[in-house]
Formats: C-alpha cells, structure tokens, sequence
C-alpha cells in the first residue's frame, strides 16, 4: 500500500469511526461490516452487501462466517480470474470447496462471492453448476433447488486446477 492510499483509507476509517461512536454499543460491529467497503475504497465497484442479506436464517449467524471473507474471495480469485464466466464459477466453486470441503452451497451464494470479489459470471449461475463438466464427468450435483455440492470428480478437479485441498469448515445443512 502506497502514502497516499494509506492516507485516504486512514481518513475514510476517521469518517466511519465518527458515525460509528455514536451508535449504541450492541449495532457498532455490524454497522462497521456495512461501511467497511467505503473504508476498503471499494464503494465505486458497488461492493456494500445488504447485511440482511448476510443472515442466515436457519441459525442467525452470519453466513460470511459460513462463506468466505470478501478479502480472500478477492485474493483467490484474482490469482484464478478467467475472462470465461463460467470457469469464474467453478473457481468460487473452488475457494467455497477449499473452506468449507463438500458441504452444499447455493447458487445465489457464487452470485454474492462474484459480486463481492468485482467478477463476472453468467447470468444463471445454477444452470452453469448443472451442466459443469470435466472429461463427461460432472462436477457438481444437485441437492435441491439452487443447491449444489461437488462430486468426487469435481474433488479431484479442484485440487488439480486450483491446487486446493479439501476444506473443514463447518456450515449449516443446505441439503
């Protein structure tokens, strides 16, 4: 990170800090998840998320905790951008697998990362995952509705294309 870039994050987190010590104490941390784009610079990409969106409503947690952190979204996916939306897929398919290993994940889920992360992918993400294949092997199989989970071939696919491995994070039942 360059002087200037500091500076200007430095001063967007003084703004935040402002607005943020006058909130009651039980809202400060969820009110600085939504202003940390602004913070990030990230404003301009359209990188805010509705943190309604964020709840999941099954156990009330946070489902970024369930996801992934939008900076390692980034970071991964930077390293595996594709000018190919559907391989953009199979690649937040990847990082998804990476943390989380074969639990299930929706389709609205890759849409989010992609948004998050400032990256392409089609317009029907549930349609790309259904029809994903490697060598007439599918890589994905449907749970239910918009819910996907990785088959052994698509294991196998990860770990080679990506050079991730198996994840073990833990995340509620989607299947």
């Amino acid at each position: 990170m360059n002087k200037s870039k500091f500076e200007a994050t430095a001063s967007r987190i003084k703004e935040i800090n402002d607005v943020i010590g006058a909130l009651d104490e039980t809202i400060r941390a969820a009110a600085f998840a939504v202003l940390r784009p602004y913070a990030d610079g990230d404003v301009a990409q359209g990188s805010v998320v509705n943190t309604e969106d964020r709840i999941d409503s099954s156990s009330g947690e946070d489902s970024s905790a369930l996801l992934v952190e939008a900076d390692e979204a980034r970071d991964f996916l930077s390293d595996h951008h594709s000018d190919k939306p559907a391989e953009n897929v199979k690649a937040i398919a990847a990082l998804v697998y990476k943390r989380f290993g074969t639990s299930a994940f929706t389709a609205e889920e890759v849409r989010n990362i992609a948004h998050e992360a400032g990256i392409t992918v089609p317009d029907r993400v549930d349609v790309t995952l259904g029809g994903a294949r490697v060598e007439k092997k599918a890589l994905f199989q449907k749970q239910k509705s918009g819910v996907y989970k990785p088959t052994v071939h698509g294991e196998r696919y990860f770990k080679e294309k990506f050079g991730v491995s198996k994840g073990t994070g833990r995340r509620s039942d989607l299947s």
